[in-house]
Order: structure tokens, then C-alpha cells, then sequence
């Protein structure tokens, strides 16, 4: 599991540092644009705070990734590579899309539906399972159907928890380390690297969105990790461990 560790100090550092150098960069562009979450009934800050940072984190995770992809070493069979990415990155993109126009200037829900479906659909078309069901082999259809039904679920999830300062990247670290130990116990390859590329983004987000935050993940963020967070329980099978 862990031959070539350099990979993942490296995958985990160019994360971090990404992430941790964009933010402020974000965070000053969403102030000067207005692109700020004001305070009110339903909202405990205290004060207007930039939204859409989870531009600096989803690009941490792409740099993290890219570099993983060309560090020298042959990659396992099942795991992260280069087919992996190019079936992810279009569904990521088309919710990194939808999730920086809702931030900026706002998208009725049913549209931003629309887009969380169409990038679930990509994944469950572009050969992700839901895998078996009470032990019943799922006809085709039910299991896109499901697919798409669990990475909505889990996306929706995410998108709702950020608005408190440090709990969505909070969770999200919390559960791709979770990920990461199901994995190693079970000596799988997986996708490991993306979840070691998530938390250092994530990690490093932290700075600037723990209590007081000066910047929240905005839903740019936060179904980009509920993205990414549901489609890797799904390809490992550790929905239940994940759900949990």
C-alpha cells in the first residue's frame, strides 16, 4: 500500500501549499465582487464573509492530482490513473461550474439540481457500479438510478452543513481519513491519492474557515468534496463505512 511514500507526501503537500496560497487570492476577488454571504436569522457569523472558496480547494486537489498522475511509478491496477481522471474531471468540472455561477450570482434550486444530476449521471455512465443490493445482483438501470441517487445524496449533504465555520471542511477531512484507513486495512489500492489530495486542500482551507471564518467553501466547494467524497465510497465500496 504504501510503496513509493514519497508520492503521497508529495501529493498531499502540493495540496496544501496550492490551496493555502490561492484562498487569500479568492477570498480578495470575492470581496471586491461582492460575493459575500451576509448575515441573518439563519446565519451565526456575525459579519459578511466571502463565499466560493472552494475554488482554491477544488484547484489544490486538481494540481495534487496532476502531479500524482506524473510522478514516476507504475500505477495499481483498480487505482487512481489516468483513465480514473479523465472520467471524473468533466463531472467535476460541470459541478465546479454550477457551484462558482450559484456563488456569484445565485441559481434556482431546481437548476442546480439539474447540474448535480448531470454529473452523477456522467460518473454512473462512465462505468461506476452502486454494486449489489441485500445481496441482489441490481439490473442496469436501477443501478444508475442508484448511483445517481447516492452522489445527489451525498453532494446535497456537504452543500447544506457549510455556513458554519470549519464544519463542512472539517467532516470532509475527517471522512476521506476515515476512507483512507478502510482502505489500508483492507490493503486496497483504491483512489487513494485524490483522498490524500482532498484532505491537504481541505486542511488547508481550515486556516482561513476555522471560527472566526474570513471565507466559506460556498457550494463551489462543497459539492465539488461531496462530489468527490461520494463517488470514491462508491468505486472502493465503503458506503457503509462512509455513511457512518
Amino acid at each position: 500500500m504504501f510503496d513509493g511514500f514519497d508520492k503521497y507526501i508529495t501529493v498531499f503537500l502540493v495540496g496544501f501549499v496550492v490551496t493555502y496560497l490561492l484562498t487569500p487570492v479568492v477570498r480578495s476577488l470575492a470581496v471586491r465582487f461582492g460575493v459575500v454571504d451576509l448575515p441573518n436569522e439563519r446565519r451565526p457569523h456575525k459579519r459578511p464573509t466571502a463565499r466560493g472558496g472552494g475554488l482554491a480547494v477544488v484547484l489544490g486537489i486538481y494540481a495534487a492530482c496532476i502531479v500524482g498522475l506524473v510522478f514516476p511509478g507504475a500505477p495499481r491496477p483498480g487505482g487512481f490513473d489516468l483513465p480514473w481522471w479523465l472520467n471524473f474531471l468533466p463531472a467535476s468540472l460541470i459541478l465546479l461550474v454550477v457551484g462558482l455561477v450559484d456563488d456569484v450570482r445565485g441559481l434556482g434550486a431546481w437548476k442546480k439540481l439539474a447540474g448535480q444530476i448531470i454529473a452523477a449521471l456522467w460518473i454512473a455512465l462512465s462505468g461506476t457500479h452502486f454494486g449489489s443490493l441485500l445481496g441482489y445482483k441490481l439490473p442496469p438501470v436501477l443501478d444508475v438510478l442508484l448511483v445517481v441517487a447516492w452522489i445527489v445524496a451525498i453532494i446535497n449533504a456537504y452543500n447544506l452543513i457549510d455556513g458554519l465555520d470549519g464544519l463542512a471542511s472539517g467532516l470532509a477531512i475527517i471522512s476521506a481519513t476515515g476512507l483512507c484507513g478502510i482502505l489500508v486495512l483492507g490493503n486496497l489500492p483504491g483512489v487513494f491519492l485524490p483522498l490524500i489530495a482532498l484532505i491537504g486542500a481541505c486542511l488547508a482551507f481550515l486556516r482561513y474557515n476555522f471560527q472566526p471564518a474570513t471565507i466559506f467553501l460556498g457550494d463551489t466547494g462543497s459539492m465539488s468534496i461531496g462530489l468527490f467524497l461520494g463517488v470514491i465510497s462508491l468505486q472502493t465500496f465503503t458506503k457503509n463505512t462512509f455513511f457512518l
